[in-house]
């Protein structure tokens, strides 16, 4: 066997595992968050996301009007295991949030604010991509993507939830697209819940 060959069949073995261990932990994870969202007492989940890459989920019982989410404890820094439990009516805030700056927000009591006045959130298009540069659009990459929750809660005021955490320069368009999505549906959820608080 030549050395190329060697090297090439290394290359693929070696990426054949890495790809097998974050599947495996991937699926260990998800199995233990659905597990404690259906160890959560007097709560049944309407519509639930458990993090594809990301320590982390939230869940909603329309019926008894909750919010359920389970933090990634170490990005949060935080002790306790336990999911936090908001009733609707503690919410008082969603916040998207890109590379740690806020993108758009809408509160309880006030108008949505934020750049994707007149959409949920731009689209994933208008959040991830650039500005023109001449004739030509420029891709930005992005490297964190979050929803942050704020609720009237001495205990937990805020808890924010992770839909893609990658290392720099981050990722592509392409590649975030359907966690993108997974973010306009659960930030149009949440959005949804506080305009019926404000209605009501």
């Amino acid at each position: 066997m030549s050395a190329v060959a060697f090297v090439t069949l290394f290359t693929i073995v070696g990426t054949l595992l890495v790809l097998w261990f974050v599947i495996a932990r991937s699926s260990s994870n998800q199995r233990g968050l659905v597990a404690q969202f259906a160890a959560i007492p007097d709560f049944t989940a309407s519509a639930t996301y458990i993090s594809p890459v990301c320590k982390n989920g939230i869940a909603i019982d329309t019926q008894r009007e909750k919010v359920a989410i389970v933090p990634d404890m170490l990005k949060l820094r935080r002790m306790a295991q336990d999911p936090i439990i908001y009733d609707f009516r503690e919410l008082i805030a969603v916040e998207v949030a890109r590379d740690d700056t806020s993108t758009l927000r809408v509160n309880r009591g006030s108008q949505l604010t934020g750049a994707a006045v007149g959409g949920v959130l731009l689209g994933p298009a208008g959040m991830l991509l650039g500005g023109l540069s001449g004739s030509k659009r420029e891709e930005k990459k992005v490297r964190r993507l979050s929803l942050k929750i704020y609720a009237s809660s001495l205990i937990e005021p805020m808890c924010e939830l992770f839909f893609l955490d990658t290392p720099a320069p981050g990722v592509d368009y392409e590649t975030a697209k359907f966690l993108v999505q997974d973010l306009d549906q659960w930030y149009g959820r949440l959005r949804a819940i506080l305009e019926q608080q404000r209605a009501a």
